[in-house]
């Protein structure tokens, strides 16, 4: 109790010397009731919308199941499709349960790792433009992987373009392989230490040598400024999330791309990634 109450006091400094914005600032606008009657005209629009749109265009219903006839492909309700495309790049279980922990976990500790007062009670993109980068690359990334497997998924989980017809089934000839061992614990030792390195090595050998003013000087200064913001912990939880979530379009990259089925393939434990 005397930890939390030697917190509080020390916030208390930090929040009476934030500016409380008012009706009438210029760079402000109060939440309510300006930008609420914003969100509730937004809300009440795409539910007109929605609304018209399940009038005009009925949601198509396919047949009665069947058990002697499974449809080819079989796919997951659209939400859950992202999911199922993962299945061709990664083992069901961390598909499906490491991949998916992984991101409600960062969403958990967000609150434990971004501490900062700048921004808090506000709506604007200069005191978050990280959080505010990293989310919205996560949802669109995890939008694309539910276009592709929607729309580019055909029978046998096969890639089809839009004018491909799915009446002529595709036969899978490609070869996939996996790397062995040594490369794969070379190539996911590397990127992890390249990923955590390398915002902290680049202001201190790059930034004293870049010109005043230049977009790589200003690149170092962001990157020691972010680095210094959190510390070496929340840092290092940050990145190892970040690299998490930047791989997986890397391993699909590879698997499309040069048919590479598992980076890092340990059947004894079933570590195939």
């Amino acid at each position: 109790m005397a930890a939390t109450d030697r917190t509080q006091e020390g916030r208390q400094p930090v929040r009476q010397a934030r500016q409380v914005p008012t009706a009438g600032a210029d760079q402000y606008e109060l939440t309510w009731p300006y930008f609420m009657y914003t969100i509730v005209l937004c809300f009440l629009l795409t539910t007109a919308v929605l609304w018209l749109w399940s009038m005009l265009i009925p949601a198509p219903l396919e047949p009665l199941a069947d058990p002697n006839k499974t449809p080819n492909p079989s796919k997951a309700p659209w939400y859950f499709v992202g999911l199922q495309e993962l299945l061709v790049y990664f083992d069901p279980w961390i598909a499906g349960v490491v991949l998916p922990g992984l991101i409600l976990a960062g969403l958990m500790v967000i609150p434990y790792i971004d501490k900062s007062p700048h921004g808090i009670g506000e709506y604007n993109y200069k005191d978050r433009k990280f959080a505010v980068w990293v989310f919205s690359l996560g949802t669109v990334f995890w939008f694309l992987l539910i276009l592709i497997g929607y729309v580019f998924r055909g029978p046998s989980w096969e890639w089809y373009w839009p004018w491909e017809s799915w009446e002529v089934h595709k036969e899978s000839h490609a070869l996939t392989h996996s790397w062995s061992v040594v490369t794969g614990l070379l190539f996911l030792g590397c990127y992890t230490v390249v990923g955590l390195g390398l915002p902290i090595a680049l202001p201190h050998f790059m930034g004293p040598k870049a010109a005043p003013g230049s977009m790589l000087k200003r690149l170092c200064d962001g990157l020691q400024a972010f680095y210094e913001r959190r510390g070496p912990t929340i840092y290092m939880i940050e990145m190892l999330l970040l690299l998490a979530m930047i791989g997986i379009p890397i391993k699909m990259i590879l698997r499309l791309c040069f048919n590479v089925k598992y980076i890092l393939e340990i059947p004894a434990i079933q570590l195939n990634i």
